[in-house]
């Protein structure tokens, strides 16, 4: 074991050698407890050299086209010497695996607003044209305030404008692959819907409070492979219903783009349900639901409707040559037709971390470019 070192890297000052200061440790990468110079606490992803790759890549996500989201983790500085390179992040307080493990009795509410801000997030990357490539409990992260974050972009890959599928090595974690992956031994393609299969087996592991849909025991990866999977503990009809569009394993095609996932059932507030009942309900019962003057009268048919029955109401963007898609539900009720929900915090422009980024306004003085 290596001794305990205080180390400093122009204005970054961690400890190697003691497993205390240590928030992880994978391959060719340590991530470390740290302080800038300015006494600010931060996480230190310390990479070897020779990852030269993902160096770039995860500076590409962090410093370029994530720098100050809502979703994404943080870029604070930068620095590197012959041996490795530095990059400083905003400190989180858990990730999600620690944050669902520390709180199980967390009510459903709260599980939703985390699978939206962790979607948010992936739509952000996916707006930017970036694969994920490893969606996982570990790499999603919540900071002091509450909010979710993405983190670990080293093995990301950005599409050029004109690409839609990018095809390399194989890359992700065990259980945390799609089908499309896992059951091909060579010629991995990588596309938007490979990140959505694993955002909805992600999905899943916060509603479930922890459980995988495709097992959790050593039976997972071959399960993933043969497309067997399990909702039952699901009661929530719209969340199995968002989650099996999601993790559908036989045809990549048909899982939902992540602007249509946002648009979900799932996440609609009672004034948007009660605007689609109003609009659409069940046929048999429009002409009864448009006699109804009073909205306790139309609060308590609500109680008696599911989304197992409404989806039957739901407009379908049916498969085509045009449009290989699965349902689209922005168009069932519109947003303006419905309250707006409540403020949220993690929704708002960031709070400055004292750095400034590269998007309009000056880098710190002083900070490096890193070398590729």
């Amino acid at each position: 074991m290596p001794e305990e070192e205080v180390t400093r890297r122009d204005s970054l000052v961690f400890v190697t050698g003691n497993h205390r200061f240590r928030i992880a440790d994978k391959g060719h990468t340590e991530v470390l407890l740290g302080l800038r110079g300015d006494g600010r606490e931060v996480a230190i992803k310390r990479i070897e050299k020779s990852e030269d790759k993902k160096i770039h890549e995860e500076m590409k996500v962090l410093r370029e086209k994530m720098y100050n989201s809502r979703h994404v983790v943080q870029y604070v500085d930068y620095t590197e010497d012959q041996e490795f390179a530095y990059i400083a992040m905003q400190l989180c307080e858990y990730n999600l695996e620690e944050y669902i493990k520390a709180d199980n009795m967390m009510t459903m509410d709260k599980k939703r607003n985390i699978v939206k801000e962790f979607l948010m997030g992936l739509k952000e990357l996916h707006d930017g044209k970036t694969i994920q490539r490893d969606i996982k409990p570990s790499n999603v992260l919540i900071d002091k305030d509450g909010c979710v974050r993405l983190a670990d972009f080293g093995i990301s890959r950005t599409l050029d404008p004109d690409q839609s599928t990018i095809e390399t090595d194989k890359a992700g974690t065990k259980c945390w692959e799609a089908t499309e992956i896992v059951a091909k031994s060579v010629g991995w393609r990588y596309k938007r819907s490979t990140d959505i299969q694993v955002a909805g087996m992600l999905v899943y592991y916060i509603l479930s409070g922890g459980h995988h849909p495709f097992g959790d025991d050593f039976h997972c990866q071959a399960n993933i492979a043969d497309g067997k999977y399990s909702l039952d503990p699901l009661m929530d009809e719209e969340a199995k219903d968002l989650v099996e569009s999601m993790i559908n394993p036989f045809n990549p095609k048909l899982r939902p783009r992540i602007y249509d996932i946002l648009e979900h059932p799932f996440f609609w507030d009672e004034n948007r349900h009660r605007t689609f009942l109003k609009a659409v309900g069940e046929v048999d019962d429009v002409e009864k639901h448009l006699k109804f003057t009073a909205d306790e009268d139309l609060d308590s048919e609500m109680k008696d409707k599911s989304f197992s029955t409404w989806k039957t109401e739901v407009t379908y963007a049916k498969p085509t040559p045009a449009n290989q898609r699965c349902p689209t539900y922005s168009a069932l009720a519109s947003p303006q037709q419905s309250q707006p929900q409540a403020a949220n915090h993690c929704n708002e422009p960031p709070r400055s971390l004292g750095v400034k980024g590269p998007q309009g306004v000056d880098a710190p003085q002083g900070m490096p470019t890193p070398k590729f």
